[in-house]
């Protein structure tokens, strides 16, 4: 299969780009590879880097207007302007790393634990998470607060509706171990849908506040039943080693839980009548434990789940159906 890989996209910034300045980055299936194979895990962090949304990596020249399109399709630009160094030096002549993970669907909102829900609780459905990072000469680089990068996305392969979708940024707190990611709206930033997708831009400061993430959303709005208490019957629970999903079966949206207290974890703001799946990752020894459960939102009013050691990749490939 066709390749233009990291390679390419250096050749590119070293000879000059093609005429739009558009450097692609395609690797088969979409996904980079990882460079390695762990077989053992100490905590959900090193699950979701072995097995979430993987980085496609971009080299661009410095101080140059140019456009990065990603594996699926999706496409940022960068204004010759947007990147400053963090150490406080002016940027030099190396080439800018910029490092974008893209996250279209349920399996891999799971498996990067970074979930749909915003700030106070309100299920979202996503038409695509996104998060942009950048180096040069091995400094991290932020954007520039007074500066916008400019995006046009394509549509995730499942969505129940485009109504309603505007711009969101991460709120700060970071995914995977931290457990409690969710996203804040941002409705007046320049959002439209394009048929195919949707084009805007972000602003700068909101970014580097938002971890570099940024996601297309819309609210579900739909009537709630009361939270349902989960427990999860298993040792060692905390936010390091256990994550608990509700993963929605008709709608492009994923719950991450908060514990509430050791093992009790609870899942508020379900819609009534919603077709869920109720999943747990446990770390626990080096070793990985897993469980789901299936029901309709409002048919059961506690759910407890055991779960047990797993075989990683058949664990994977079981939420990569989902």
């Amino acid at each position: 299969m066709k390749r233009i890989l990291l390679l390419s996209a250096l050749a590119a910034s070293m000879f000059g780009c093609a005429k739009e300045d558009i450097v692609i980055c395609e690797v088969d299936g979409g996904v980079t590879p990882p460079v390695t194979n762990p077989t053992k895990f100490t905590s959900i962090a090193d699950f979701t880097t072995r097995y979430g949304a993987a980085p496609q990596l971009f080299s661009l020249s410095a101080r140059t207007a140019q456009t990065v399109v990603t594996a699926k399709g999706n496409r940022f630009s960068f204004a010759a302007n947007n990147f400053i160094r963090t150490d406080n030096q002016p940027l030099s002549n190396s080439p800018v790393r910029v490092r974008i993970r893209e996250v279209m669907g349920k399996a891999d909102m799971v498996l990067s634990a970074m979930p749909t829900v915003a700030q106070q609780g309100e299920l979202l459905e996503s038409a695509g998470e996104f998060q942009i990072q950048a180096t040069q000469d091995s400094v991290p680089l932020r954007i520039n607060d007074t500066t916008q990068v400019r995006f046009q996305t394509v549509l995730p392969p499942v969505l129940t509706s485009q109504q309603g979708m505007q711009l969101f940024v991460g709120n700060g707190v970071g995914g995977g171990a931290a457990g409690c990611f969710s996203w804040i709206p941002l409705p007046t930033a320049a959002f439209a849908p394009t048929g195919g997708g949707f084009s805007g831009s972000v602003q700068g400061s909101l970014m580097n506040a938002g971890l570099g993430w940024i996601n297309c959303d819309r609210f579900v709005g739909l009537p709630t039943s009361p939270p349902l208490p989960i427990t999860i019957n298993a040792p060692t629970v905390d936010k390091t080693k256990t994550a608990v999903f509700v993963v929605f079966d008709e709608l492009n949206a994923v719950l991450q839980l908060c514990a509430d207290s050791n093992n009790k974890f609870t899942a508020n703001q379900l819609p009534t009548g919603a077709k869920v799946k109720v999943l747990v990752i446990h770390v626990d020894n080096e070793r990985v434990y897993y469980a789901k459960q299936s029901l309709v939102v409002g048919s059961a009013t506690a759910v407890t789940l055991t779960p047990t050691e797993t075989d990683v990749t058949a664990m994977v490939a079981d939420i990569r159906t989902l």
